[in-house]
């Protein structure tokens, strides 16, 4: 099992949308909306950060971080949830932001999406943008869309 796994799964109970991890700064779940310590986990320094971050990414993020200080990639702990992830490098050094990404898709009459946002989807001409803070529901809104 690795490391981080076990924040994955307090993730999961708490129902924290996000995990970021930063160099230097303790790591931080997204917890309806809101950046909050996860509580009892230390501040990891560089270069331990990154052994944690690679020890999930697959080889292909690996290269591509090592050459462009960047890569995103899928990640599922079986029987637990699946999660976006992207590694970056910042000023603080290596970093990660890991989303999780709800395994059913709900349908627009579950998210009672308003019957104007569904009519979306019988336009045949033209551009609409789904736009939004983190968190505001863009994703799982074009999910049930489609």
């Amino acid at each position: 099992m690795a490391w981080i796994d076990a924040l994955f799964r307090r993730m999961v109970q708490l129902g924290a949308s996000d995990l970021h991890m930063t160099s230097n700064v303790q790591p931080m779940f997204r917890l309806h909306g809101d950046m909050q310590p996860v509580e009892g986990c230390p501040v990891l320094t560089g270069e331990q950060m990154l052994p944690i971050l690679f020890e999930v990414a697959p080889e292909r993020a690996k290269a591509q971080f090592e050459a462009e200080n960047d890569t995103d990639f899928a990640y599922e702990l079986e029987g637990v949830a699946r999660f976006r992830a992207n590694i970056f490098r910042d000023h603080r050094g290596p970093s990660a932001v890991f989303r999780q990404i709800p395994s059913k898709i709900l349908t627009a009459e579950e998210l009672k999406l308003p019957r104007a946002v569904v009519d979306f989807c019988s336009l045949s001409k033209g551009l609409v943008l789904v736009t939004g803070p983190t968190g505001s529901g863009k994703s799982t809104t074009l999910a049930a869309m489609v």
